[in-house]
């Protein structure tokens, strides 16, 4: 007997992705509940180039950090809106920047290197 899952993780993003749409109506079909990981980064490479100063660099994060959140406030509310219509059980999570700049720095990392030699 094959078991259904019970729980299924899906990673969000901006862009009109049929992924979404998959995992919700795979959720739907087995009863599962889904989540949605988004992750709220936002690349400061080029808005950065032309900063200078370190008053001018924190004044970019700031304003990029405000873009990332807002972005992920419409990723939320489309990932909701999309499972109220097709009324599945939903958790959003958001995986943000101190989170990603933990798991870099932690041991986990520096385990995988020493791992290869």
């Amino acid at each position: 007997m094959q078991s259904e899952p019970k729980t299924i993780a899906v990673f969000l993003d901006a862009s009109p992705s049929g992924q979404k749409r998959a995992a919700a109506a795979l959720a739907q079909r087995c009863g599962a509940h889904l989540v949605g990981a988004h992750l709220v980064f936002a690349d400061a490479t080029l808005s950065m180039s032309y900063a200078r100063g370190h008053d001018a660099i924190s004044q970019v994060i700031v304003q990029l950090d405000a873009s990332a959140e807002a972005a992920a406030v419409i990723v939320k509310a489309q990932f909701q809106a999309l499972c109220t219509e097709l009324n599945v059980p939903r958790e959003f999570r958001r995986i943000g920047r101190k989170a990603i700049d933990a798991l870099l720095n932690s041991g986990f990392r520096h385990r995988k290197q020493s791992n290869r030699i």
